[in-house]
């Protein structure tokens, strides 16, 4: 089932306020679907910040393809997941981890990023971004809560269809 951004951040932001936030999302679907968007979203509802503080926030950590083979190494990968084994910036943060193109994970940064996984850091919140995750380790889309996003009709679509049968006689 496809949901609208905002719809999960409604269940996300719920989950929060009872104490329930996974420590681990996948956040799937085509470009447009506002995958990254929503993953600074959340990365923000976690810390009690708004999404525009989310980038330069000390807790909240970005990791995207880099090499020439546009891949996530694990040298990268292992760089990243050391800030989560450390004290956090503020008391109460939720260190939160933003893995785009997940998808682009080399096998041994996903090996390594499946032990973090399987035993995650205290007050950690991952959240992987995707348009394919079928490219993923099926042991790491199992630890995962997934969301899968469908896009946003552009405004200058809407009431297109209808248009559409009025001007070709079928309305």
């Amino acid at each position: 089932m496809a949901f609208f951004p905002a719809e999960v951040l409604d269940r996300l932001k719920r989950a929060h306020a009872a104490g329930r936030l996974p420590h681990a999302l996948l956040l799937t679907g085509v470009p447009g679907s506002g995958r990254t968007r929503l993953a600074w979203e959340i990365a923000a509802l976690a810390n009690g910040i708004t999404p525009e503080e989310a980038a330069g926030h000390p807790d909240i950590h970005k990791l995207e393809p880099e090499s020439k083979s546009r891949r996530i190494v694990v040298d990268a990968f292992k760089e990243f997941c050391g800030v989560f084994f450390s004290t956090s910036f503020r008391p109460g943060a939720v260190k939160t981890g933003i893995i785009l193109d997940a998808d682009r994970l080399h096998t041994n940064a996903a090996n390594a990023f499946l032990k973090t996984l399987e035993e995650p850091p205290a007050n950690c919140l991952f959240i992987l971004v995707t348009p394919n995750p079928g490219l993923l380790p099926v042991t790491i889309v199992s630890r995962c809560t997934r969301f899968e996003l469908r896009p946003h009709a552009p405004a200058a679509l809407e009431g297109a269809a209808e248009d559409v049968a009025v001007a070709t006689g079928a309305l």
